[in-house]
């Protein structure tokens, strides 16, 4: 039965091909995650707007969910006023529990474009 199906798809690497990319899109965006600490990151304000951070630490069983340190632009009038997370230190502001997406919604995280 397994030869029928591999000949039926065109031979047995076009099943292995669409095995692959059914695993592929079954498996969460965020597992490809993988925050560390001291890696440069974008952090994704609830205006949209990207700003320099830090990964300061990786919640231990979801290396996707990050506390970070972020950068604000003091020269450019941004006092990091316009961003969640509880304390600003004169333009660096700690933000904990940020979540990963791929797709840059608001307050989150995702890799330097």
């Amino acid at each position: 039965m397994k030869r029928n199906i591999g000949k039926a798809l065109g031979g047995g690497s076009s099943l292995v091909a669409i095995i692959a990319l059914v695993v592929v899109a079954l498996v969460p965006v965020a597992v490809y995650a993988q925050a560390k600490v001291g890696q440069p990151v974008h952090f994704v304000d609830q205006n949209g707007t990207h700003k320099a951070a830090v990964v300061v630490h990786v919640y231990p069983g979801n290396s996707a969910l990050a506390s970070m340190n972020v950068f604000c632009d003091l020269m450019g009038g941004d006092d990091c006023g316009d961003v969640i997370g509880p304390y600003d230190y004169k333009g660096v502001l700690v933000t904990p529990f940020i979540p990963y997406s791929a797709t840059s919604e608001p307050v989150t995280w995702h890799y330097p474009e």
